[in-house]
């Protein structure tokens, strides 16, 4: 996805606030990472692409002692997902970085 394109996708999730009804599929990801035993207290979750950090949001009520990040390369986003999820990290930054973490 091009970042031009990820700018235009901003106002829908500016907008959107899926923090008291998580989206199904954040859900589902959440349970299967619980039941593996891979989503546990001190397992380190990245999420790229985060958006207003809804996933990370709900994965930190199901798991509050893991240490959460979040990646997005739009600046208004993070700022909306580190409200939303104050005890995670977020920084700016795209997948395609070589290094990022």
């Amino acid at each position: 996805m091009s970042h031009a394109m990820r700018t235009h996708d901003k106002e829908i999730y500016l907008n959107e606030d899926r923090y008291s009804d998580p989206k199904e599929i954040h859900k589902r990801m959440a349970r299967l990472a619980l039941d593996s035993g891979v989503l546990k207290p001190g397992a380190v979750v990245a999420d790229f692409g985060c958006a207003g950090g809804e996933l990370l949001h709900h994965t930190a009520s199901v798991c509050p002692d893991a240490a959460y990040m979040g990646f997005d390369v739009v600046d208004e986003l993070l700022a909306k997902a580190a409200q939303a999820v104050p005890q995670a990290t977020f920084r700016p930054g795209s997948v395609l970085d070589a290094g990022l973490l």
